[in-house]
């Protein structure tokens, strides 16, 4: 069965079009329009606890990183027990296509 399965150590997600892809939002690079996805995506992933069921064996999660490349935007978890161990955490990105500007 499914639940009884053990939870994934670590998610990563991994958006694109999270944002129209104009002139001004490439130009500008609206970093706010990942907000409403974080959001959404920490109350399913971070608050699994505080699901009907509110078995204290299902584990919590801590983000570990979150990046945006215009409409491209990617998020990683951990479990919370798992943190620890994470270490020296990089991220980078690189614009590409017409100027660098990043639509790709």
């Amino acid at each position: 069965k499914r639940d009884q399965l053990s939870p994934p150590d670590i998610y990563v997600i991994g958006l694109q079009e999270v944002v129209d892809l104009n002139p001004l939002n490439v130009a500008i690079r609206p970093h706010h329009a990942a907000l409403p996805w974080e959001n959404l995506i920490e109350q399913i992933i971070l608050n699994r606890r505080n699901d009907n069921n509110r078995d204290a064996t299902k584990p919590g999660y801590m983000k570990v990183c979150i990046q945006q490349l215009v409409g491209i935007l990617l998020l990683v978890y951990v479990r919370t027990d798992m943190f620890p161990y994470v270490s020296e955490i990089q991220t980078d990105h690189l614009g590409v296509g017409v100027g660098r500007l990043g639509n790709k």
